[in-house]
């Protein structure tokens, strides 16, 4: 059994078994790619994104690992590296493209049993390190009998996932457990603040990204109070920038300062991505903040207009901005 645990959402109970193949062919080196190689890596441009309200992207609830085969052999030693599944298997090292028809057997947060398929694996091409691989997961639907992916697809259509150490619980923080791994599909916010660069295992002048991206999950769901509630819709348009700077403001584009973010929520508040009578903030949420003309520590440019009460300015990592946007 592996001391390794990946926590994944999936939604059917009879998912796929059966032995893989290893690919003779497979990229297993994972060697990183030379950025400076690679067009377009400046990390300071700007980035016009799509958030979303989903945190995971999968199709259900929480699967822990119980045991990964490839070629009816049990692998060791699952861990991640960057955002690249790794093991130990036989012959040695397993990692890049050789994971392909791995089988991964799971429980659910209920302990039954689950199986699933790795039927693809790629290098994200939205990583420019090459420390990054995309997985496509499949088990069998128990209605049709169908081969259906573990994930969401994400505005592109696409429908994969890529590994992150740890876990997030029901309130959206990161938790540190042992060696758990948690697989964050591209539709889900976990996966894409990885892809718009805040890659949690990454460092840029000495400051670590995790606390960055913890802060970008919040930011992309406009989760205000950090407690896991999200205040937006899918799809809308944010612009997104940052204290490092990863990610720079487009002062192109028709947006206006929202919020700036910590990896609890917001530090401070504009004014709400969607004005919605459906949508307000409850006061559980509101009281928290308190009415306060501030400059924006993350960019001088902007004024909150409240903010959340006891929160250091050193805690404010990110902003965003958006249109206006109104659904009644």
């Amino acid at each position: 059994m592996l001391k390794s645990r990946i926590s994944l959402g999936l939604g059917a109970a009879a998912l796929l078994l059966g032995c893989g193949d290893v690919n003779s062919t497979a990229d297993t080196t994972g060697t990183p790619v030379d950025p400076n190689s690679l067009p377009g890596t400046c990390t300071t441009a700007s980035y016009h994104a799509e958030q979303g309200r989903l945190l995971q992207g999968s199709r259900g609830s929480s699967f822990t690992v119980q045991g990964v085969s490839l070629g009816c052999g049990n692998l060791q030693d699952l861990h991640v590296e960057g955002a690249e599944l790794v093991a130990v298997g036989r012959s040695g090292t397993v990692r890049g493209t050789a994971l392909v028809g791995a089988t991964v057997a799971m429980a659910d947060d209920q302990g039954a049993p689950a199986t699933a398929r790795i039927a693809d694996i790629e290098r994200d091409p939205a990583d420019p390190t090459g420390a990054s691989y995309l997985y496509t997961l499949v088990y069998l639907d128990p209605k049709t009998g169908a081969e259906v992916s573990a994930c969401l697809p994400d505005p592109s259509g696409a429908a994969k996932a890529l590994p992150l150490s740890g876990r997030w619980d029901a309130t959206g923080a990161h938790v540190e457990v042992g060696a758990t791994i948690s697989l964050g599909c591209t539709s889900g916010v976990l996966a894409k603040c990885v892809r718009w660069g805040y890659r949690p295992w990454e460092t840029v002048k000495g400051t670590s990204l995790a606390d960055y991206h913890q802060a970008c999950t919040r930011m992309a769901r406009a989760d205000y109070c950090g407690d896991g509630h999200s205040y937006t819709q899918d799809g809308t348009m944010i612009d997104i920038y940052d204290r490092l700077p990863v990610l720079s403001r487009d002062p192109t584009l028709l947006s206006l300062f929202e919020s700036t973010w910590t990896p609890d929520g917001a530090y401070c508040i504009a004014r709400e991505r969607w004005l919605s009578l459906l949508n307000l903030l409850p006061i559980s949420c509101s009281s928290q903040f308190v009415l306060s003309l501030d400059v924006n520590p993350v960019d001088a440019a902007d004024l909150c207009l409240s903010k959340r009460s006891g929160a250091p300015p050193a805690q404010a990592l990110l902003s965003n901005s958006t249109g206006l946007n109104i659904k009644l």
